[in-house]
């Protein structure tokens, strides 16, 4: 498992790259409003935020490890356990990082988070079972969110 200094670098290198995106884009004249270019932005800025969260997640166990081990905690027994199981704790929470993620992106994806075309074609990909429609039938418009709808009503 590598290091604090580079899961430094990785935190502050992606939060960096999220933070440069907006000025570059519109330096460049890159439009991220609609079509193309909004999906690969959307897919490149998730991507970023994804590393940041991972190696944030990483970078705060091991500093909170060797600020107890700093403090002359290195003898307890909790602190020695997890010392020893570091790498094995770091890897629950990604694991429960992802299926976090794994449930969460296709429902946002379906509520319209990535603009209809995308929430349209996994509305049709999905089994007509599975899929969610609104009242009358018809599949839900994804550019209403579903507490958009709730607010309405």
């Amino acid at each position: 498992m590598p290091g604090i200094r580079t899961f430094a670098i990785v935190c502050a290198t992606s939060l960096v790259a999220m933070i440069a995106m907006g000025p570059i884009t519109a330096l460049i004249g890159i439009s991220l409003e609609s079509g193309r270019p909004q999906l690969v932005g959307i897919a490149i800025l998730f991507t970023l935020f994804v590393v940041f969260g991972l190696s944030a997640v990483a970078l705060m166990v091991k500093l909170v490890l060797s600020a107890h081990v700093a403090a002359g905690n290195a003898d307890s027994p909790l602190v020695r356990a997890l010392r020893n199981h570091e790498t094995g704790v770091i890897v629950a929470f990604w694991s429960l990082i992802v299926v976090g993620l794994a449930l969460a992106v296709p429902a946002a994806i379906l509520d319209g988070a990535m603009g209809p075309e995308p929430a349209r074609r996994l509305h049709e990909w999905l089994p007509p079972a599975t899929r969610r429609t609104s009242g009358n039938d018809r599949p839900a418009d994804s550019r209403v969110t579903a507490s958009a709808r709730r607010m309405s009503a």
